[in-house]
Parts: structure tokens; sequence; C-alpha cells
């Protein structure tokens, strides 16, 4: 948020326009591929075993879910983060840099003269 205050203030002190696209992604921690997510963090240069204290922590993991106010039995995830955890937001992050490198779009550019910025943050994104 404090990215997004200081662009808009100079936007405004130098009476420039903006137009800003707000995503949200629904279920968005549930979306992660980790065999994707690894790859990713690996191609960051992230040291092996950081990687494999986190894959410790992440694979392997168990779910349980209430219908009608019963627990059922657990069962192994294969995907997709724990929300609240605290590092789901930094591996959510490297997971959406992954995508935006891979598709082709970069943080900034033109459109018709136009300068665009990406920002990004957990589940949410900005386009300005």
């Amino acid at each position: 948020m404090f990215t997004l205050r200081q662009i808009l203030d100079k936007f405004r002190e130098y009476n420039l326009q903006t137009h800003h696209l707000f995503i949200d992604f629904k279920a968005a921690y549930d979306s992660v591929k980790r065999n994707e997510l690894w790859q990713i963090i690996i191609e960051h240069g992230f040291p092996a075993k950081l990687i494999r204290l986190i894959r410790a922590t992440r694979d392997r993991s168990k779910s349980s879910v209430r219908v009608a106010g019963e627990i059922s039995s657990s069962f192994v995830t294969f995907d997709g983060l724990k929300q609240g955890d605290a590092l789901s937001n930094l591996l959510f992050n490297m997971a959406l840099e992954g995508a935006i490198r891979s598709s082709g779009v970069h943080r900034s550019g033109t459109i018709v003269t136009k300068s665009l910025m990406l920002l990004g943050f957990a589940d949410d994104i900005d386009i300005i």
C-alpha cells in the first residue's frame, strides 16, 4: 500500500491521470501448484537447504474439512498453500512472479504511449 500511495501522490503532484485495474484472485492460495512453485524457487536461486526446509513443512501436509458440523478424516494435499501461514504470502508471491515471467508480461511497459506498472501483494494485483 505504501508503494501505491507514493505512486499516486507523484501522479497527483504532476497532475497526471491514472487508471487502475485491480485483480483479486479467487481461492488464490488453493490454486498454487507446489511442484511448479518449487521449480520457480530453484530458478530464483534459493539455497537448496532452504528449499528442503520449506518443502519439509509443505510436502505431504494433511487437511480435513467440516461438513454439516462433522470433521472429515484427514487427507494428504499436494497443491495449495495454507491460509494464514507465515510463509504463504511469500510463497504465493513467488508463484505469481513465476507466472508473470512465463507469460511474457513485464512489470512495466507502454500501451499507446501510456506507461504501465504492475504492483502485486499476496493475492492482489494493481495494474496502473
